[in-house]
């Protein structure tokens, strides 16, 4: 039920098929950790600027939303078999309607990219490091995540069940991909994804 609205012939629409026949993962969030950091780290190979990644895996510039994940799990039994990594980029697109936390890559640099070669650097960055980066531990790609999170550690403004906003501190996730927030009472909480959101 998530849309992702592109303009036609200005952005980058795809996905990626990961096989992990030959690794044991424990933890399935791993997978979205991964995906959001070898992103990050093509784009950054651009000159995108200021990028950071918004719980669970939205990709910001310069505060703006530029690209979106979604990943489909397959399991055989308990152990995971195989993902669907997909992926939409906002590259050349200008204008964006009433969606006024999202942007592109020529919108926040002012200069034009080449679809193709952006997607050919993107599958390359997939292609040298996914297998690098399933042989690091939780801890290790945890590091790795907080250091590109935004607001990690930071208090900010949340949106709880659609319904009341509450002020708490972003202290990461927990193995399975929970956000973790420090309340007002030194109380500390877990939250799925469908549970809260950021108000910014």
């Amino acid at each position: 039920g998530t849309v992702w609205q592109s303009e036609y012939s200005k952005n980058l629409l795809f996905s990626i098929f990961k096989s992990y026949s030959s690794n044991d993962i424990s933890n399935v969030f791993d997978i979205s950790i991964i995906t959001s950091l070898l992103v990050v780290e093509a784009l950054e190979s651009v000159g995108v600027p200021d990028l950071n990644i918004k719980w669970p895996n939205d990709i910001l510039s310069c505060d703006k939303k530029i690209c979106g994940i979604l990943i489909e799990n397959q399991f055989q039994g308990l152990k995971l078999n195989s993902s669907v990594i997909g992926v939409g980029l906002n590259v050349n697109q200008i204008n964006f309607g009433d969606l006024i936390h999202v942007s592109s890559i020529k919108k926040i640099t002012s200069k034009d990219y080449d679809r193709n070669d952006l997607l050919e650097l993107i599958i390359k960055v997939f292609e040298s490091k996914f297998e690098d980066y399933l042989k690091k531990n939780t801890d290790e790609l945890h590091h790795l995540y907080f250091s590109k999170l935004y607001l990690y550690q930071k208090k900010h403004s949340y949106l709880l069940n659609n319904s009341s906003v509450i002020e708490a501190t972003n202290l990461g996730v927990t193995q399975s991909g929970k956000l973790k927030l420090l309340l007002h009472n030194n109380q500390i909480n877990v939250f799925d994804v469908k549970e809260i959101k950021l108000v910014y």
